[in-house]
């Protein structure tokens, strides 16, 4: 095979040694060397040649190859000119062939420090998925959780009754005329009488007369044995032909917050009294009191001008009257759905969030929300007796099958050596010293702690108190 550009034999090389061109290159406009004066390609027999038209036209010019492939110019041809030449014996078809330019491998240190990089990376990817779905598994455990709805209802048992014999001891050897206990028995209160008999002149008459002054003292007991006196009055009593004593002032009973409520026969008023603080006015005679949690206070009064027995409402900046002629109440004890009904006997307190309550008068019941602002409640059929404080009630005074239950789903926690330690999965919180446990329910724990209730919530440690003693725990 012989080169296409110089006629040399190259036989199967693709590039020619002695030119350098590739063998396929074909030149525009005429056949030349490098220097542009070679010939047409050179063949064996010329004769069986086929030669192009534009070779032809180049060969009347510039003449013919001879045998040994030198140029026969015409005399007096200088040639095509320099710049003709260079353009005719360039310029290709087919670009020249090129070797690619192989790139520098990576260095082993640039693949260690790339490996490195995505491994971090992967690693971080892997534990923003994991921290995700822990965060969406807590909240959504937290969340069923807050569901959870608790009620609080006083024990079964009457901590009035079985604790007065507690606080009759803890008075020592008091005269006491009167003797209440809160209906927690969180307090106890009693009521001391005596009197003295006084000369009086008459500023008239000159004439000396004796009256008897009589002194009432109230005094309040703690859960520690603690007597402490709270006040003095002195009064003249007088004794009326109905045979009632006009001037005496009568203990009604006290609260589980140390509050004593009593009459004052000669005011024919009643009043709050606490340890450390001036008495203040709640209204008529009481005859039984329900003392809310808040301060607010319903009571049943035995009012002599109306000849009849009022259920009224004290609350905030107004006194209310709910009803006229009632015999009796009972009230709701519970959170805001249902609870257990409770009689209200003499002072009556209550942490319940409910404000339901039920009264009687003649035979006809009454169930009255407290929130509702209208006077008098709905007509109900039956008695107070009819209901019983062991069964659980909903705000329309139907019965609702509440059982006790842990609700915590996979919480739980220890009690250990007076330590209260809440573990659900990965995470644990110490929540303190303890008395006593109540129960797990939702996001809070329920304890004793100074004969006290309270609940702590078990994530954010945030501490409620409850009741001034152990309440009955209602959960749904």
């Amino acid at each position: 095979m012989r080169c296409q550009v110089c006629g040399a034999e190259i036989g199967d090389k693709k590039v020619c040694p002695l030119c350098g061109s590739p063998m396929k290159n074909v030149l525009v406009g005429g056949y030349g060397g490098a220097d542009g004066n070679a010939g047409p390609p050179y063949e064996d027999d010329p004769q069986t040649m086929v030669v192009p038209s534009s070779y032809e036209s180049q060969a009347s010019a510039y003449g013919t190859a001879s045998s040994r492939g030198k140029d026969t110019k015409p005399a007096g041809s200088a040639g095509p000119p320099a710049e003709k030449k260079s353009k005719i014996y360039t310029q290709s078809v087919i670009p020249d062939a090129t070797v690619p330019e192989q790139k520098p491998k990576m260095s082993k240190k640039k693949k260690i420090i790339l490996f490195s990089i995505l491994g971090v990376v992967l690693v971080l990817i892997i534990c923003g998925v994991t921290a995700f779905l822990l965060y969406k598994s807590y909240k959504s455990y937290v969340e069923e959780l807050k569901a959870v709805e608790v009620s609080f209802a006083e024990p079964d048992s009457n901590p009035r009754k079985d604790m007065e014999a507690y606080y009759q001891n803890a008075a020592g050897g008091a005269e006491y005329t009167i003797f209440k206990v809160s209906s927690g028995g969180t307090y106890a209160a009693f009521e001391t009488e005596d009197k003295k008999t006084m000369t009086v002149v008459d500023s008239i008459t000159g004439e000396n007369t004796e009256e008897v002054v009589y002194s009432f003292e109230f005094y309040l007991i703690t859960k520690s044995k603690e007597v402490l006196f709270v006040q003095r009055y002195e009064k003249k009593v007088k004794k009326e032909e109905d045979g009632k004593d006009v001037g005496r002032i009568d203990l009604i009973g006290v609260s589980d917050r140390g509050i004593i409520v009593f009459n004052d026969t000669e005011r024919g008023r009643s009043f709050l009294l606490a340890d450390g603080a001036s008495e203040s006015e709640l209204g008529d005679p009481v005859k039984s009191a329900l003392l809310y949690a808040n301060g607010d206070v319903l009571y049943l009064t035995d009012a002599e001008e109306a000849k009849k027995t009022q259920l009224c409402y004290k609350g905030g900046d107004a006194d209310r009257l709910i009803a006229s002629g009632v015999e009796a109440f009972s009230f709701m004890d519970g959170g805001e759905f249902y609870g257990s009904i409770r009689p209200v006997e003499e002072v009556t307190s209550t942490t319940s969030i409910s404000r339901v309550v039920i009264y009687q008068s003649g035979s006809v019941l009454f169930r009255k929300d407290m929130d509702d602002s209208r006077i008098g409640g709905d007509i109900w059929e039956g008695n107070l007796g009819s209901w019983t404080d062991t069964t659980i009630y909903d705000k329309e005074m139907n019965i609702v099958a509440v059982p006790e239950k842990d609700v915590s789903g996979d919480g739980r926690y220890e009690y250990e050596d007076g330590d209260l330690i809440f573990r659900w999965k990965w995470f644990h919180r110490n929540l303190g010293h303890v008395d006593d446990v109540v129960c797990l329910a939702g996001n809070r724990i329920y304890y004793m702690k100074g004969g006290q209730l309270y609940s702590v919530d078990v994530f954010s440690k945030e501490e409620e108190k409850i009741a001034d003693h152990k309440m009955q725990l209602i959960l749904k």
